[in-house]
């Protein structure tokens, strides 16, 4: 086993003990503090639980070596297609990418198209598309298991060298589950950034008569509501487009290496490089708690509810009830 090998092992362990309980931490703040219960959160669970599974598999994987010979029979076959290609990881990975696009979608769809969103963007069209996540991550993933032939008759798992049309499938493939998600997120952010700015442009236009009101005694000011609705997606915002940016740095390298080794580049798949940009996909899994512990304004109140050391302040980063709150006036 050479050093970069044992290397990768090692952050492939750690990373995935931090991703363990890095994501966890995350299920249950949103499965047991009630103010987290919205449709946003509910894709940001569904992460915690795609790279929960993730980290746990890159840890089983890092740790259990496999067996000189093949066992026989259907043993051998499911060791050899579904754990030596590593099919349920790079599953769980794709799903983790499709359902942070999904996410960037639902943001999109309730900033950029308010009343759209609410008229059809409820729970069941959420379970559908994090469904589809899920789907979608185990379909991609199926063309790992043609890069291996199993021989039952020597209990060998090989790996081999792909004639020129399916190594171009693989390579669209690469770019549809990458190139694709990071073309309609940048989309989506910069449409969102825009549509931010000019909300906020139209809270501070009409600040002056808002604070006039409240000093006459309204009872409901819409103008603070909706600021307060502005600063929430605006940490929403500024949250989810620093979990993109982590997620282009850790899996940019890995694609492009792959793809040019695709293309036909001569690069050692054993090699330092190739194995930094492993560690840095590798890493992806464990980043997003860590992003919502530094930036999420509404995760760290929930966090804090979960352990009991709430202030008792209104949380403004509750969408929800400000949302509610706005469309009954």
């Amino acid at each position: 086993m050479s050093e970069e090998v044992i290397y990768l092992r090692v952050i492939q362990s750690l990373v995935g003990l931090i991703g363990i309980l890095g994501n966890c931490l995350v299920c249950v703040v949103i499965w047991r503090v009630p103010v987290m219960h919205t449709l946003t959160n509910a894709f940001i669970f569904n992460q915690a639980v795609v790279d929960f599974v993730a980290s746990l598999l890159l840890l089983l994987v890092s740790n259990i070596d496999l067996p000189n010979r093949m066992p026989p029979g259907l043993a051998g076959l499911l060791l050899c297609y579904l754990w030596v290609t590593r099919f349920f990881l790079w599953s769980s990975f794709a799903t983790s990418t499709t359902n942070l696009m999904a996410l960037t979608v639902e943001r999109y769809v309730a900033i950029v198209f308010p009343f759209k969103h609410q008229a059809y963007f409820g729970q069941r069209l959420a379970a559908v598309l994090i469904a589809a996540c899920w789907g979608y991550g185990f379909a991609s993933s199926g063309f790992n298991l043609v890069w291996v032939n199993y021989s039952e008759s020597n209990g060998t798992c090989q790996s081999y060298t792909l004639p020129e049309p399916p190594v171009i499938s693989a390579f669209m493939l690469l770019q549809m589950n990458f190139l694709l998600p990071v073309t309609v997120m940048c989309v989506a952010y910069t449409h969102i950034a825009v549509t931010l700015k000019r909300s906020a442009r139209r809270v501070a236009a009409v600040a002056p008569s808002a604070s006039a009101s409240s000093q006459r005694g309204s009872t409901v000011d819409v103008n603070t509501i909706d600021g307060s609705l502005t600063r929430a997606r605006r940490n929403t915002f500024k949250t989810l487009v620093v979990v993109f940016v982590v997620y282009v740095i850790c899996w940019a390298p890995n694609t492009a290496i792959f793809s040019l080794f695709l293309l036909g580049v001569p690069i050692d798949l054993n090699g330092a490089l190739y194995i930094v940009s492993l560690a840095l996909v590798v890493c992806n899994s464990c980043a997003n708690p860590i992003v919502y512990g530094l930036k999420y304004r509404q995760f760290r109140k929930g966090l804090k509810k979960l352990f009991g050391r709430s202030d008792g302040r209104p949380d403004e980063a509750d969408i929800s009830t400000i949302s509610a709150r706005v469309s009954q006036r």
